[in-house]
């Protein structure tokens, strides 16, 4: 990116006493020092409802398979997944499993928990196999036993193959491209959670992050700072966690550091059942009075040939195609 602005760029060695910044940039008399950092893919409290969500599946799936109905189960827990009873699916289903028809939407509410109980269009599923083969555990596969697909959502699915093909066994490349030529049953979950503290707790700040990038950079000597995450949590979160993040570097105190400006590149890959994209937001601010855009006047990282760049954030785009639904 730098090297498209101009630059030229030099990466500094890493030093076993010091902790030194990632990069020195110069254009014309203009020099920074560099410090670049990045968000796990996911925090540790996301895993943790992850957990949590599973404990409840795997609970539900004998009800699920003893049932003989391939089943499609959309899931809004309206309070923390943890604080519901571990066999709340699994009560839900068996209370209403013998109302379970081809026509009719089920939907079960109380104060924890919505749910909505559908069957599987099993032609559709078999239609589509008649014709291809489809990628084990792939989007394509959700995508037929839930009518849809989002990278942003959550689901777990299970099913029976008809059979298992390898491709690519003699280049190696097996392990990745097994592919299914039908199922005899399906059964599917697409699941979140809309609890207040469980969206707080997802919307990971980068405080933490910009604090340990700071420390590293020489006192008086003008510095940029690059943080980079992925929003993979949908919308509801993303929006949260951008305010946290304008909130904590408009009030971040650099000290004795001449930080001229730091930059969030916000980066979401998005798969679908035909093709992939990745989508990128760059917010800037600048720190003692400085311009971002006099240092970096096109910062986005992925610019490739035909990349559709707007004034908007992804997120902010996803809400927009969710209200047009």
């Amino acid at each position: 990116m730098y090297a498209r602005n101009g630059y030229k760029v030099e990466f500094i060695p890493e030093t076993a006493l010091n902790k030194t910044p990632d990069l020195k940039v110069t254009k014309g008399e203009a020099s920074y020092f560099v410090e670049c950092k990045r968000l796990a893919k996911v925090t540790e409290y996301s895993e943790s409802e992850r957990q949590e969500w599973r404990k409840r599946w795997l609970n539900l799936v004998p009800f699920l398979t003893r049932s003989r109905q391939n089943i499609f189960i959309d899931v809004i827990f309206k309070v923390e997944v943890k604080d519901t009873n571990e066999y709340v699916l699994a009560q839900a289903f068996n209370g209403i499993k013998s109302k379970i028809s081809t026509k009719k939407l089920l939907k079960i509410e109380n104060d924890e928990i919505i749910i909505l109980i559908n069957r599987i269009d099993m032609k559709s599923v078999h239609d589509h196999f008649d014709n291809y083969m489809v990628k084990w555990n792939s989007p394509q596969m959700i995508s037929l036993l839930a009518g849809s697909f989002s990278s942003s959502e959550n689901y777990t699915h299970l099913c029976s193959p008809k059979q298992l093909v390898r491709v690519g066994l003699d280049e190696g490349i097996d392990i990745l491209n097994i592919f299914c030529t039908g199922i005899h049953s399906g059964y599917c979950a697409r699941w979140e959670c809309i609890a207040e503290e469980s969206i707080n707790k997802k919307a990971k700040d980068i405080k933490t992050h910009l604090s340990k990038a700071v420390r590293q950079v020489p006192d008086n000597t003008p510095t940029v700072v690059h943080i980079s995450y992925e929003t993979l949590h949908g919308p509801v979160i993303e929006f949260e966690r951008a305010s946290k993040i304008e909130e904590s570097i408009n009030n971040f105190d650099c000290h004795e550091k001449d930080v001229r400006a730091i930059y969030c590149h916000a980066i979401q890959p998005s798969v679908s059942e035909e093709d992939w994209e990745i989508a990128e937001t760059t917010m800037r601010y600048g720190k003692n009075g400085y311009e971002p855009l006099n240092i970096l006047s096109h910062d986005m990282l992925l610019d490739e040939i035909d990349t559709r760049i707007s004034q908007n954030t992804h997120w902010n785009e996803d809400f927009e195609m969710l209200l047009k639904r």
